[in-house]
């Protein structure tokens, strides 16, 4: 049997790195897409360390054409993508009544529909095998929003909702579509780490894998994380 592989879109030091990391334990070949080439060579680097190969590609979340070219790079030098985690997000602060709609829009290119170009990327092959998985990485805003933060929280809001339709439309195709909703922030150990409910990262990426795991018949949608 071929290695299956695990693509994670938008990299970052804490919930991206530790979820490749769960996945290439439990036997998957990782492809990592990410904004910057030197920050992805650094993630490659550290899990080289740890005993991890990983392939990187670099795509911005807000180019559609980006994403699917990586993609199809991934799936011509790889094979197909047997389970698709979107990490990508913008962060922005500010209250809603102080943002223009470009900038909303803007961020929503990343934070939702960049989500739905990856999904779209890995469809059809799931379709053809009748299983994969499909999995967001969501926050508490998308349902108890921060004024402050009004961007994220829409798009949260919207990414939970792409989750939930994916889910009823794809489930008679055996294809598990959920996510992750962190009621909280993961750690990350520098002296800059911002306040608030800190968890870590390895926790939150074995509920990565517990919902890949889940059978065919007993599939949740959403795994509030808190």
């Amino acid at each position: 049997m071929e290695q299956p592989i695990c693509t994670i879109v938008g990299m970052a030091s804490r919930v991206g790195l530790h979820v490749a990391k769960k996945f290439a334990d439990e036997g998957f070949a990782v492809a990592m897409i990410g904004r910057t080439k030197f920050l992805l060579e650094k993630y490659q680097r550290k899990l080289a360390r740890q005993g991890y190969e990983t392939h990187a590609f670099v795509a911005e979340g807000d180019s559609f054409s980006g994403l699917e070219k990586a993609f199809q790079n991934i799936h011509d030098t790889l094979g197909k993508t047997d389970v698709l985690v979107y990490n990508e997000s913008v962060i922005a602060q500010g209250y809603a009544s102080q943002m223009t709609g470009d900038e909303v829009l803007a961020d929503l290119r990343i934070n939702v529909a960049g989500a739905l170009v990856s999904a779209n990327a890995v469809i059809p092959h799931m379709k053809d095998q009748k299983r994969g998985t499909i999995l967001f990485t969501g926050g508490e805003f998308a349902v108890e929003p921060d004024p402050n933060y009004a961007s994220l929280a829409i798009g949260n809001a919207g990414t939970r909702n792409l989750c939930i339709a994916l889910a009823k439309e794809l489930e008679p195709d055996n294809i598990h579509v959920a996510t992750v909703t962190i009621h909280g922030l993961a750690k990350v150990q520098t002296m800059f780490d911002p306040d608030g409910v800190k968890f870590e990262p390895e926790v939150i990426a074995e509920k990565f894998y517990e919902l890949y795991a889940q059978p065919v018949g007993q599939f949740e949608t959403e795994m509030v994380y808190c």
